[in-house]
């Protein structure tokens, strides 16, 4: 809904998602080749610099960048929870909904419906949510995050 705001022409965001066990990403490779090259090591990963690292050092020549987010990116996506939106275990009609085996969601703005379908190849949505009650996002973090004490004795940071 957010995207929906933030660019006008958009009216329809649909979100398909993958079936488990039945896709292969090009980027499981170089996941898989990251994460041996952190077993071999043995570095210690305390920091996102330290993850920058361990990617860079694996000799990867794909499509795999780095990009540092900043902190004003977070998003805090727990606070609309706190805003009224719910998590439905029913749709409009009362039928139980199952977001497990959703693979498609639907988001129209001129209705304002959160529409969604349990497979690809069924032709009508059922509706979750008529007019969502999407509220402006936050940011998470307004100013920088302090460390404990006990987490900097977990990281051996002096």
């Amino acid at each position: 809904m957010k995207t929906m705001n933030d660019f006008p022409l958009v009216n329809i965001i649909n979100r398909k998602f993958l079936v488990p066990g039945y896709t292969h990403m090009e980027s499981n490779i170089d996941h898989s080749m990251i994460e041996k090259q952190r077993k071999t090591l043995k570095i210690p990963v305390y920091h996102t610099h330290d993850w920058f690292q361990l990617v860079r050092g694996t000799g990867l020549k794909t499509s795999v960048e780095d990009h540092e987010m900043k902190q004003e990116k977070f998003i805090d996506f727990a606070g609309l929870f706190r805003t009224g939106l719910v998590v439905r275990k029913k749709n409009i009609d009362g039928e139980q909904f199952l977001w497990h085996d959703v693979q498609w969601l639907q988001y129209r703005k001129v209705s304002g419906h959160v529409n969604y379908k349990y497979s690809h190849a069924v032709a009508s949505f059922k509706t979750i949510i008529g007019k969502a009650p999407f509220t402006e996002i936050q940011q998470r973090y307004n100013s920088m995050v302090a460390i404990s004490a006990d987490n900097k004795k977990d990281r051996r940071i002096f």
